[in-house]
């Protein structure tokens, strides 16, 4: 972790996001379609977009709430775009999730954060004919952020780009795909060595909203979306039993289920092995309500996937 210090410090009520919203999360892994299998058997949803390049089967996504989870061929990109290898900068498979935001303007916004002192890995990178751009830069903790300016004409455009594929059939009944107008179907959490220099760069920086804060978290939201900073060998994440995260390592996902039930029913009958699994509801004494899972108070399940990424179910309970 570095202790650099951003630009000035405006209050939270003066400070206007430089993102629009969270575009999705992604995580990179040596074998896409079958991390992208694992989550639609799980989730109970279908695949709806696949992308070949030269280097073979690149990309593939899930719609969750109206979002996207991506997988992407660890270190393809370097391979598709070699005059960006140098400075290209992505976790490995297994070390979590990546957060890409939308931008309206690529240029506008790599100006502003660079005044901040944001400093970007190279230039912006052109994808898709130049349909598609994305910049990349490191949060103080070394994590990739990625911001991404989508330039199609229409959405038909977009979609007439990739193949789409179904893998497996939706169950409706167990996980939401809703977006809901107080909180999105998928948010994130990012361990963090210290909460002050989380809550600088992607507060005063960024300018993402504040949501909450405590000894123990901090949160923000945006367009619905929550990402939250855990705070590192937490001892209330350790006693929930919830995967313990590290400052330089990806986020882990929580997806909301509509019962914690027909969850474990789903996945019972799907065979998913479950390596840590932690519960906690509103009665327990170890959290406050602010604090029962990140996308506030409810029922909380931890898993780890077939890379060995962390990522949690969420039910709501109000």
């Amino acid at each position: 972790m570095t202790s650099q210090s951003y630009g000035a410090k405006p209050s939270y009520q003066q400070t206007s996001s430089l993102v629009k919203r969270v575009d999705n999360f992604f995580y990179n892994t040596p074998d896409v379609a079958g991390l992208a299998n694992y989550y639609s058997e799980v989730l109970g949803m279908k695949i709806r977009r696949e992308q070949v390049l030269t280097p073979g089967l690149m990309w593939m996504e899930i719609n969750v709430g109206g979002m996207e989870l991506s997988f992407r061929k660890a270190e393809g990109t370097p391979q598709e775009h070699p005059d960006i290898k140098d400075d290209f900068l992505e976790l490995g498979p297994g070390q979590g999730a990546t957060i890409s935001f939308e931008v309206s303007n690529t240029d506008e916004t790599r100006r502003a954060l660079q005044d901040r002192g944001v400093k970007f890995r190279g230039d912006t990178i052109h994808c898709t004919g130049g349909k598609e751009l994305i910049s990349i830069f490191e949060d103080p903790f070394g994590r990739p952020v990625q911001l991404y300016e989508p330039r199609f004409a229409s959405p038909d455009e977009a979609s007439t780009l990739a193949a789409r594929a179904g893998k497996t059939k939706e169950i409706a009944d167990a996980f939401s795909n809703l977006r809901d107008l107080r909180d999105t179907a998928m948010s994130i959490s990012f361990a963090a060595d210290d909460l002050d220099v989380a809550k600088q760069f992607y507060g005063d920086v960024l300018g993402l909203p504040l949501q909450g804060q405590d000894e123990e978290h901090l949160s923000f939201i945006l367009d619905g979306t929550t990402i939250e900073f855990r705070r590192t060998n937490s001892p209330a994440v350790k006693a929930l039993g919830i995967p313990q995260l590290s400052s330089n390592e990806g986020g882990s996902i929580a997806i909301e289920v509509r019962t914690m039930e027909a969850a474990r029913a789903a996945l019972a009958a799907r065979n998913v092995e479950v390596r840590s699994f932690a519960d906690f509801t509103s009665s327990d004494k170890l959290m406050t309500a602010s604090r029962h899972g990140i996308l506030g108070n409810g029922r909380l399940s931890a898993l780890r996937d077939t890379d060995g990424n962390s990522f949690e179910l969420w039910e709501r309970q109000t």
